[in-house]
């Protein structure tokens, strides 16, 4: 009886672990977050979870240009950058340092400093950290196993991957990872839906010095430490081209010389390093002002990418120390003259 009782043991714990082999090996094979590997020649894997994709694209790929940044930047198509060129800061900061560390042949850094970003805690992400998927981003292969054993993975990803691979459809491609350009639509009904116009304040708010401390503390741990870090590296960065819904924002908030004054300082500080090349499109006003580039007061279109890709490659609209200032001031006489109100006029 004890025998049996042992053999049975025995051949259940063998049968478990040869069950979660195979499902482990699934994972492996097919590998949909590229821990381990690049997709495999014939599997189509599609494009996920940008933050689980993100580190097996940065571990695995070939690549000597990156494009990071938020939202902003996710319209941006590499084939485009090819031809021309060859969450929150901290989180951009934590991807590129990855990058930098495993690509020694990194040439340039494509960047895009959300606009509204520059006044905040350096060291925010915005993400719950029980979610993300820290597991991933280590090289510790022992916690591996909450990716070989994770049910969201094993029962949806890789399914993912088998779909896609047999309904013939296209392998993962960087032109259109991360891409939200055919999910929503442009224009004035669409920023309607999101943007709710502020209440008038009757008080303006300046940049204090505990904002110039933020914004200090943000760029030079977020963006200046890299570039100083990493001097054979260029690094093509450009402020994110809101609408001029986001000025009505700011205007009726009372927070439009705040943000002006916060840029022109960020600005200062940017141009202290030589590898960096800034870039900011606020003073193309007729792009700014036209409601059919946007899906919301902030979110522009992917032609704008391509217009933004173009222009740097021309090097136009890029800051200087030489011409900061006058594009400040003109910035300023626009946005803090502008008729606001005409935007809601019937």
């Amino acid at each position: 009886m004890k025998k049996t009782s042992k053999g049975w043991a025995l051949g259940f714990f063998g049968a478990v672990g040869v069950l979660l082999l195979l499902l482990c090996g699934k994972t492996l094979l097919l590998d949909p977050y590229f821990h381990y590997h690049k997709p495999l020649p014939g599997v189509a894997v599609p494009g996920l979870d940008s933050r689980y994709q993100n580190d097996g694209i940065l571990r695995n790929f070939d690549y000597d240009t990156i494009i990071t940044g938020s939202s902003m930047a996710e319209n941006f198509k590499s084939s485009e950058l090819d031809a021309l060129f060859g969450s929150t800061y901290h989180e951009i900061y934590l991807q590129t340092q990855t990058a930098l560390k495993r690509t020694p042949n990194l040439k340039m850094v494509f960047q895009c400093l959300d606009y509204n970003g520059l006044i905040r805690d350096p060291q925010e992400l915005r993400y719950d950290a029980s979610w993300y998927p820290q597991y991933l981003y280590d090289d510790n292969p022992f916690n591996d196993v909450y990716y070989l054993m994770n049910k969201t993975v094993l029962l949806t990803a890789t399914d993912y991957v088998l779909q896609q691979t047999l309904e013939g459809k296209p392998a993962f491609s960087m032109d259109e990872y991360c891409r939200w350009a055919d999910w929503y639509t442009l224009g004035r009904d669409a920023i309607n839906e999101t943007y709710t116009r502020p209440g008038k304040s009757t008080a303006t708010h300046p940049l204090t010095d505990e904002d110039r401390a933020t914004i200090q503390e943000n760029l030079e741990l977020n963006v200046l430490s890299l570039a100083e870090e990493n001097p054979d590296v260029t690094f093509y960065l450009f402020f994110s081209p809101y609408s001029i819904f986001f000025w009505d924002r700011m205007d009726r908030t009372g927070n439009l010389q705040r943000q002006l004054d916060a840029e022109k300082y960020a600005i200062e500080l940017l141009l202290t390093c030589d590898n960096i090349r800034l870039y900011s499109f606020f003073d193309e006003y007729d792009m700014i002002c036209d409601a059919d580039n946007y899906r919301d007061a902030g979110h522009y279109g992917e032609h704008i990418n391509s217009r933004m890709l173009r222009w740097m490659r021309e090097d136009a609209h890029r800051l200087t120390k030489e011409n900061y200032e006058n594009y400040c001031a003109a910035n300023a006489a626009f946005y803090g003259s502008y008729d606001y109100d005409a935007l809601f006029a019937q």
